[in-house]
């Protein structure tokens, strides 16, 4: 596996390895259930993220904490390693056929008694087998599986993707003043919003298992002549269940919750099938997006709320005390140190690259997210968000989040 820190990664693969777990898969409606929630433990989740970017938390299984799942908004139902599967013996609970970009697929589904996530504990859930063996070489080891939309409607989901934080809250005592809602609607039980982008205002999926910023659905592009004049060109990308190709290019602005990112590179899709090829939503909006924001998902209510978060800036006498240590999906380490005002990135055998301050909101042509976690000799720990391009890495959305 090439590493993400470096730039010499061919541009076909390098997307390939960040859109590996944009699953956006649609299947069967959920079981009757209602989720149990304990007052005594934290509503956060453990949490890191895939060396892709997508958000990953722990789960157990029927008493088992067996590894990392992708918490995946953009997916309609749970996903669990098919050789995983067998080897805790579930129990058979039907087949279903999925849609995903690269067509329709028929999966084994299991059935799971208990699925505990953090403060909240689910009964009677389902999981779609599939080999999940190829996210290794992308995301790195451990990831097991996927949350879905089969939790969604039984709690107050609170996502601040930045710093690398999600909590799941009960509905029934959620407490939070200041927060504007707006209409959030569904699809196969997927959350959706409004977004506005060169003139047009459409609805979009918001999807955490697409780590890109927007990606617009075959007869939007269509509808709206997205491709008339405007530069792009192919690149690849992969679920789990196939590969397909989209075009690239850059639309002149896009905006979620009154933020607007200007010149921004974003997908366009010309599938003629799949999931991907959909009326509505008309696109998928990603985790890039979602950088600036502290977003609440409130679906059982149909409503959605976006926090803006200011940017913390780190103090450069913290920074110099912190060491910052990122392992890639191969096993190497990548050391953050700093030398001579500068921060660098250090890889055994390969020259140093500068890491350059930049907004959390600027995102342009093509890059691989990474996360760095800095922890300070005195206690605490910074988590950044770092962008790698064939340019020289810049590190983006300073976070200060606290010691775990």
């Amino acid at each position: 596996m090439s590493n993400y820190s470096g730039a010499n990664m061919p541009s076909s693969y390098r997307l390939l390895a960040r859109r590996a777990a944009a699953l956006a898969i649609f299947a069967a409606p959920a079981l009757a259930q209602s989720a149990r929630f304990d007052p005594e433990r934290s509503p956060e989740l453990e949490f890191r993220y895939a060396a892709t970017g997508q958000p990953l938390v722990r789960a157990a299984l029927d008493g088992l904490d067996l590894g990392w799942f992708i918490f995946d908004t953009g997916s309609s139902q749970h996903v669990i390693d098919a050789e995983l599967s067998r080897t805790m013996r579930l129990e058979e609970a039907g087949s279903v056929v999925s849609v995903s970009p690269s067509g329709e697929v028929e999966a084994r589904r299991v059935r799971v008694n208990k699925l505990v996530l953090g403060p909240a504990t689910f009964r009677n859930q389902r999981f779609t087998e599939y080999d999940m063996s190829f996210l290794a070489s992308f995301m790195g080891d451990g990831v097991i599986g996927v949350i879905g939309a089969d939790v969604f409607s039984e709690c107050i989901i609170e996502i601040e993707y930045a710093r690398g934080r999600i909590a799941l809250h009960d509905p029934r005592t959620f407490k939070r003043g200041g927060l504007d809602w707006s209409r959030l609607t569904l699809k196969d039980r997927t959350p959706c919003v409004r977004v506005a982008f060169e003139g047009h205002e459409e609805t979009f999926l918001v999807d955490t298992g697409y780590d890109g910023g927007a990606l617009v659905f075959t007869p939007t592009v269509g509808r709206l002549d997205l491709l008339d004049h405007r530069a792009t060109r192919q690149v690849a990308a992969s679920n789990i269940t196939g590969s397909v190709t989209y075009r690239s290019g850059e639309l002149a602005w896009f905006e979620l919750a009154g933020h607007r990112w200007n010149r921004t590179e974003t997908q366009f899709s010309l599938l003629p099938s799949g999931a991907h090829a959909t009326k509505s939503p008309a696109g998928i909006v990603g985790c890039r997006y979602l950088v600036p924001f502290t977003m609440f998902l409130d679906c059982r209510r149909r409503r959605v709320a976006f926090r803006e978060q200011a940017e913390v800036e780190l103090d450069a006498r913290q920074l110099a005390a912190c060491r910052g240590v990122f392992r890639d999906a191969d096993g190497r380490e990548s050391k953050v140190v700093r030398q001579g005002g500068k921060l660098l990135l250090e890889r055994p055998g390969q020259r140093s690259v500068r890491l350059r301050p930049a907004s959390a909101t600027e995102f342009f042509g093509e890059d691989t997210l990474l996360s760095i976690r800095f922890e300070a000799p005195g206690g605490g720990a910074f988590t950044r968000l770092v962008t790698t391009t064939f340019g020289e890495p810049a590190v983006t959305a300073d976070r200060k989040t606290r010691s775990r």
